[in-house]
């Protein structure tokens, strides 16, 4: 069990999140880009070494990154300037002792048809996964966003990619009941699911 520092540990430093989350007892946190925290890709290596010791160094067992990247958008500059921003921060993952990021679908943007944008971002986490995988960090989709808050087009979008490294990170909403129900739609990508 762990933190994600969306919104409790947004303000603090790294030695405040070693510290609170030890007391509580948790064996994890995801640091999310653009916190308190300040692990971003403007570190240097040495700056990079030194958050991976103070991690190693504490009683935290993981540690992940949360990224704002996504794959939904229509413009293709726009597109592959997340897909590149995703492989800069997977560096910075690997380089910090992450075994994970969060990425995102994060929308079905009106006017295109749902079947491009899934086949889109399905093609993009082929990409950023195998880039992943073959630098020792999971990528997580998120089921999140306005209409890919589904598990339905998660599933979807894991149907399509060809990469066997795709993985979930299953976000928890009202929409994770809908359709068949809660129980068919976990199993339905159970076996890629990374993070809740």
């Amino acid at each position: 069990i762990g933190l994600h520092t969306w919104n409790l540990g947004k303000s603090w430093d790294i030695e405040t999140i070693i510290k609170n989350c030890t007391e509580a007892g948790w064996q994890s946190v995801e640091l999310r880009t653009t916190h308190a925290h300040g692990v971003e890709v403007t570190l240097s290596a040495a700056e990079r070494a030194a958050v991976k010791k103070r991690f190693e160094d504490s009683a935290l067992e993981k540690i992940s990154l949360s990224s704002g990247f996504a794959y939904h958008f229509p413009d293709p500059a726009e597109l592959k300037r997340n897909i590149e921003g995703t492989k800069e921060f997977t560096l910075l993952a690997r380089d910090v002792g992450a075994i994970g990021i969060r990425v995102f679908p994060n929308a079905l943007p009106e006017g295109v048809p749902v079947g491009k944008t899934i086949e889109q971002v399905a093609k993009a986490l082929d990409e950023v996964c195998e880039f992943g995988y073959n630098n020792g960090v999971e990528i997580r989709t998120c089921v999140h966003g306005n209409g890919t808050n589904r598990v339905t087009i998660i599933k979807q979008i894991i149907d399509q990619a060809n990469s066997p490294h795709v993985y979930v990170n299953w976000n928890c909403d009202k929409n994770d009941s809908e359709g068949k129900g809660l129980e068919y739609n976990f199993n339905s990508i159970r076996d890629r699911i990374k993070g809740v």
